[in-house]
């Protein structure tokens, strides 16, 4: 019976959402589809994303993943929640930003509980090209 809810709460989920804010001020915002933005920014300040993800009875843990455009993996960094708010200094961004022009950002989120039997998600974020 248990397996049975899961799987419905599964199918009637609400896409979560998300917003990426540069140094405080929003830059982009979504729920299915990266958001591709040109990169002005200076090696100072942070980019901030604020994850929201819909209620759930399955507790999730989430990695935040900078890939090339090929899916190259550059930087993964684990978050502890499933939702709330991720950081990445620019100088990350703009350093890797020096040796190449395009990358992306996607979240990873899987099951807390290894021996749950529902699938990982990728969540595409932003598709950042060097201006």
């Amino acid at each position: 019976m248990k397996l049975i809810l899961i799987l419905f709460a599964l199918f009637w989920v609400q896409p979560d959402s998300w917003t990426v804010y540069l140094n405080e001020k929003k830059i982009a915002s979504g729920t299915d589809k990266p958001v591709a933005i040109s990169w002005t920014a200076s090696k100072k300040g942070k980019l901030v994303i604020d994850y929201q993800q819909s209620p759930s009875n399955i507790k999730w843990k989430r990695d935040f993943v900078i890939t090339t455009v090929n899916d190259s993996i550059l930087s993964t960094s684990s978050f502890s929640y499933a939702s709330g708010k991720f950081e990445i200094p620019c100088s990350t961004v703009s350093s890797l930003l020096m040796k190449m022009d395009t990358i992306k950002l996607h979240t990873e989120q899987h099951p807390a509980d290894e021996q749950m039997m529902v699938r990982s998600k990728i969540q595409p974020l932003l598709i950042i090209t060097k201006k």
